[in-house]
């Protein structure tokens, strides 16, 4: 698990890296998806979705030390 301090960097790494690979018309999508993941958040608990899916709840549990 990254904690916070190492999801925030690792997000702004990748969102800079975005935009600074692409081409003009790239910062409005990155833009466009930012605020409807953002506004989803408002309505959707990200971790009840992350749970129902297979792979994202694997994904997400890497790192985790296993129950004994």
């Amino acid at each position: 698990m990254l904690g916070d301090g190492g999801a925030n960097a690792l997000g702004a790494m990748l969102g800079v890296a975005l935009i600074a690979d692409g081409g003009p018309g790239r910062m409005p999508v990155a833009l466009a998806a930012l605020l409807g993941l953002t506004a989803a958040s408002e309505v959707v608990s990200f971790s009840r979705v992350i749970e129902a899916f297979g792979p994202l709840r694997w994904f997400d549990r890497l790192g985790r030390l296993r129950d004994s």
